[in-house]
């Protein structure tokens, strides 16, 4: 099941989640009534169902920063026998599913309804200005030098980069701005190999949020069960399509970079975050204990790991997509139960929460300067990994704390006087 031409120079391993990030959270973990009304005391079985609101997880940053470094690796070409990438993106996309869609029922539990407008404006001062500062600057750096075959070289297969024609670094850039470079990659947009192909991730979530959101909405206000049971549906199509996909050995672009192909993770997460808010999965923990649920998530992670590979059978591949499916969202929701957990305190380090808060600027960057420096060989890596960390700081301080302080002075000027509780401010400005 060999990758076509394309994938073998486009299509990075990197997963995406990196820009769902709950740090900015300020809500406790203490249950509510709908429309904000905590609970108290005793619930009567005639009053709403209780919700439990998300609030910052350490661990989860940890998560986060540890997928990115299985992503790094990938694209560096070290560990090349394992699918570390691959399975990074299954963890990316299920903890991304979870956070939106826990985010997005606490609001319609606490208000009663919820703003898409607000929720796609918070999607857009988290996401835009990091991605756009990150193109501008890659743009300049391709009018400057794009004659020096530096420019191009893949990092992954190590092969000799060519010179950077600007047309095509404008299509490239073109492709990021509007969230298609996945579907661009798929049907061969692009006139000739740009190193900007693992914002495809990016694109799929962003196409799977202007989707989910308001979907989840509809369900939300109809029935929860029937949000659940619609989010596990589409999950599994999309797993019945990647093994038709595979079977038919329709493989490459359009099942490894595809929204539909890639939205499982995504959805089974949605579905989990639903459970998870209305204390399903206490009840889950009283048959499966959590120190068990973590271990099956690990379990499917690590078979992922290893058997996830082009060239694979189509059984084996198929069934170690489904597993990396199930694994990522499983695994987000055992330590959302119970972050003191030994794994959760693993994850919970300084060094490994940092690389998750900045996980979305290393996303961006780490590529290009793997891109630009791996010609160099292993000094090309390690000064790679450094300048990755120092442009995500920079990204960090310069642009993203700013805007996202940005919006939250604007959603406080928004909420002064209107008897909005002050937490549905940070419930739209995670960081």
């Amino acid at each position: 099941m060999p990758p076509s031409a394309f994938v073998d120079q486009q299509r990075p391993s990197s997963g995406d989640g990196f820009e769902v990030d709950d740090s900015e959270l300020e809500l406790g973990d203490q249950d509510v009534r709908p429309n904000g009304a905590r609970l108290t005391g005793p619930q009567s079985e005639q009053h709403p169902p209780e919700v439990r609101l998300l609030r910052h997880t350490p661990p989860l940053d940890g998560l986060r920063g540890a997928a990115w470094l299985g992503v790094f690796l990938t694209h560096a070409g070290l560990l090349s026998s394992f699918s570390t990438g691959q399975t990074s993106m299954f963890v990316f996309f299920g903890l991304s599913g979870f956070l939106i869609t826990a985010l997005i029922t606490n609001e319609f539990a606490l208000r009663g309804r919820v703003s898409l407008r607000r929720f796609f404006a918070g999607r857009a001062y988290r996401l835009v200005p990091a991605l756009a500062a990150f193109l501008v600057i890659w743009l300049a750096v391709v009018a400057a030098f794009g004659n020096h075959p530096w420019i191009r070289t893949i990092p992954e297969h190590h092969s000799p980069g060519t010179a950077e024609p600007f047309n095509v670094a404008l299509q490239g850039v073109g492709g990021a701005i509007v969230y298609l470079t996945n579907w661009f990659g798929i049907y061969h947009v692009f006139t000739g190999y740009i190193p900007l192909g693992h914002l495809w991730s990016l694109a799929v979530e962003e196409q799977v949020y202007l989707i989910w959101a308001p979907l989840c909405l509809i369900l939300l206000m109809w029935r929860r069960r029937v949000a659940i049971g619609v989010a596990l549906a589409l999950a599994v199509g999309s797993l019945i399509e990647v093994f038709a996909f595979t079977f038919t050995h329709h493989t490459g672009d359009h099942l490894y970079m595809g929204t539909d192909t890639r939205s499982g993770a995504f959805l089974l997460g949605g579905a989990l975050a639903i459970i998870w808010a209305h204390g399903g999965l206490r009840a889950w923990r009283r048959r499966l204990p959590n120190s068990a649920m973590a271990a099956l998530a690990i379990a499917l992670l690590a078979a992922a790991l290893v058997w996830l590979q082009a060239g694979a059978t189509p059984w084996i591949y198929a069934l170690t997509w489904t597993a990396a499916t199930l694994g990522g969202p499983l695994l987000v929701a055992a330590l959302m139960e119970r972050g003191d957990s030994l794994l959760g305190r693993m994850l919970s380090g300084r060094v490994i929460t940092y690389l998750g808060r900045r996980s979305y600027a290393l996303y961006l960057w780490h590529y290009v300067w793997l891109t630009w420096l791996r010609s160099l060989g292993w000094a090309g890596v390690l000064l790679a990994f450094a300048l990755s960390l120092a442009s995500a700081e920079l990204s960090w301080r310069l642009v993203e704390s700013r805007f996202l302080a940005r919006k939250r002075r604007m959603e406080s000027l928004r909420t002064q006087g209107t008897g909005v509780s002050p937490h549905l401010v940070a419930l739209g400005a995670t960081g």
